[in-house]
């Protein structure tokens, strides 16, 4: 997906749903590789991380405490660099 045309694939929820978006370097300055997309259900202080992993596999849910902690879970998946997009904004986590 060329740079520019990243925030045209917005998918619009309720406030409390964002869709999470990885993309991946694919070795070209001006494209990412989308590696993976998953839905995170804001609650009760709590961030809830629907994926499915793998086509073969039912979906799977996940607690988080906050953003950082999924960044973290992310980190142990992927290793490279890769770009975190929650709704149409770029995922930064200090």
């Amino acid at each position: 997906m060329p740079l520019d045309k990243v925030d045209d694939s917005e998918l619009k929820f309720p406030d409390q749903f964002k869709v999470l978006r990885i993309y991946l370097d694919s070795n070209n300055d001006s494209i990412l590789e989308m590696a993976h997309t998953a839905l995170i259900i804001e609650r009760d202080g709590n961030l809830y991380l629907l994926e499915e992993k793998n086509p073969c596999y039912p979906f799977q849910i996940s607690e988080f405490n906050s953003l950082e902690e999924v960044h973290t879970y992310y980190n142990h998946i992927y290793k490279q660099n890769k770009e975190i997009y929650l709704n149409k904004d770029k995922s930064i986590v200090s």
